[in-house]
């Protein structure tokens, strides 16, 4: 199976979740810049624990469910976790449509919000 750093089993993940121009979408939610942003999807740069953390609640889910679907890919054993929240990356989206600011400011809030309330 190999030894797999976290990073690794995150970047997975996040290549089984990209679609076309989502990295501007969690840019806007977020605050992380799109290049660092590319440079976690790449390899080129791990991130920070907090910005994987903002990214897998872009899509829904908390850290450790996000992960579970890098070590899922990967061949791993999964760690137990409760179910992802039904759909939070659409609602997020919307949102973002609903809420066009100029920074993306309110959506940022939300996202900062819900990562709190996972950890």
């Amino acid at each position: 199976m190999g030894d797999y750093k976290i990073h690794e089993i995150f970047r997975k993940a996040l290549h089984l979740k990209f679609t076309h121009g989502v990295q501007t979408r969690i840019a806007v939610a977020t605050g992380i810049n799109v290049k660092k942003i590319n440079h976690i999807y790449t390899g080129v740069n791990p991130g920070t624990e907090d910005d994987r953390r903002a990214i897998a609640a872009y899509f829904g889910y908390e850290y450790e469910q996000f992960l579970n679907l890098g070590r899922k890919a990967l061949g791993l054993p999964e760690i137990k976790t409760q179910a992802p929240p039904p759909g939070l990356g659409e609602y997020l989206d919307k949102a973002a449509q609903i809420m066009k600011g100029p920074d993306g400011e309110h959506l940022k809030a939300v996202v900062e919000a819900f990562g709190q309330r996972a950890k």
